[in-house]
């Protein structure tokens, strides 16, 4: 051993050359891994609420490494029969709607009624899917306080090129949990505001007649602009460090009645004042789903999967679904929902040119 490495040492060239050969062989290796083309399933989303008649959306799975777009399970290639029944009794079939892609029904369901689907199509295993609208846990009541969180300190906001104060609405939002009966819910928010929105409208009428073999022009020149806008943000940013919290995306924030479990309960929640500028009153709704059980799973297992799946250190997360023959999700919500006003101003706003209708 010690000639061995001596040896190495006199002759430093020779032992590098001797190790790029060993990872140039080693990285020509090429291995083979055979996966099985399973069969196609039929995939469900389907999410009900008594806003809305029922809607059912159709697609099909993709193998592994298919790159292709997501194959909507639409006519005229495909014709699904879409059974639905009300607490086991047969209702109708649902009708293909051409603009939202869906599958609909004809009514909209009512909280605490039993829907199902069964779904027929050549050539694929028949579906089947149940869920139950839940009773909705009613809003007790809403507090709110503008607070500014960091006194004398600023922050940029890009959006209105602004210095501003990091004032926020601070939402308390008080709900009647019932005694016994396990709960999850959501809370959303949206705020119908007014902006300026000024438009070049700038146009040329031109009035002419042939008289006498000759053409008499006028031009007038028409100047116009639209005054002011509403505008409807559907998902108002807000934010909340509440401890029944139990996750969030792009729908709002999950929780579960764990820690209040028949109990009066507040929730607290806060919007950053510039988000509600308006150039006459802001209307903020805020709204509290009462999730099926279903829903929630799905939702929450959604979110950790998307959560790990690029951390290489943690276990997969299998999204749950409550489709027989299938894959996919019908779940179930009810709501309810209060709104009030606010008036937040923009300070670098110049209001000598805001004229009102």
């Amino acid at each position: 051993m010690k000639v061995f490495t001596r040896y190495f040492i006199k002759t430093p060239k020779l032992f590098f050359g001797f190790m790029l050969l060993i990872f140039t062989v080693s990285c020509d290796s090429i291995v083979e891994i055979e996966i099985e083309d399973v069969e196609k399933l039929i995939v469900v989303n389907s999410v009900i609420s008594p806003d809305s008649p029922i809607s059912v959306n159709l697609s099909l799975t993709r193998h592994i490494l298919d790159n292709a777009e997501i194959q909507q399970m639409i006519p005229p290639k495909y014709n699904p029969n879409i059974k639905l029944f009300v607490n086991n009794e047969y209702s109708e079939d649902l009708a293909y709607n051409e603009i939202t892609k869906k599958y609909v029904s004809s009514f909209k369901p009512q909280i605490g009624d039993s829907y199902s689907i069964e779904i027929i199509q050549d050539g694929y295993e028949p579906v089947t899917a149940t869920s139950v609208i839940p009773e909705n846990v009613k809003i007790v009541s809403i507090d709110t306080a503008t607070i500014d969180d960091d006194p004398g300190g600023s922050s940029y906001n890009g959006g209105y090129g602004v210095f501003v104060s990091d004032e926020n609405l601070h939402c308390e939002i008080e709900i009647d949990d019932p005694e016994g009966v396990k709960n999850y819910y959501m809370i959303s928010m949206s705020a119908d505001v007014s902006r300026m929105e000024w438009r070049d409208t700038s146009y040329y009428v031109v009035d002419s007649v042939f008289f006498n073999e000759i053409w008499y022009t006028e031009l007038r020149e028409v100047t116009s602009y639209e005054k002011y806008t509403r505008y409807l943000n559907e998902n108002l940013l807000f934010s909340s460090g509440d401890l029944s919290i139990l996750f969030h995306d792009y729908q709002g924030y999950v929780l579960d009645d764990s820690f209040f479990d028949g109990k009066k309960y507040s929730i607290k929640t806060k919007i950053p004042v510039q988000n509600l500028y308006s150039l006459d009153s802001a209307i903020v709704t805020i709204k509290v789903k009462t999730l099926s059980e279903d829903y929630f799973r799905y939702l929450n297992t959604r979110f950790r999967h998307y959560s790990s799946k690029d951390d290489f250190f943690t276990t997969p997360v299998i999204v749950y679904d409550n489709i027989e023959g299938g894959v996919g999700v019908m779940g179930a919500y009810s709501t309810d929902s209060l709104s009030f006003s606010v008036s937040y101003t923009n300070p670098w706003e110049n209001r000598e040119y805001i004229i009102y209708e």
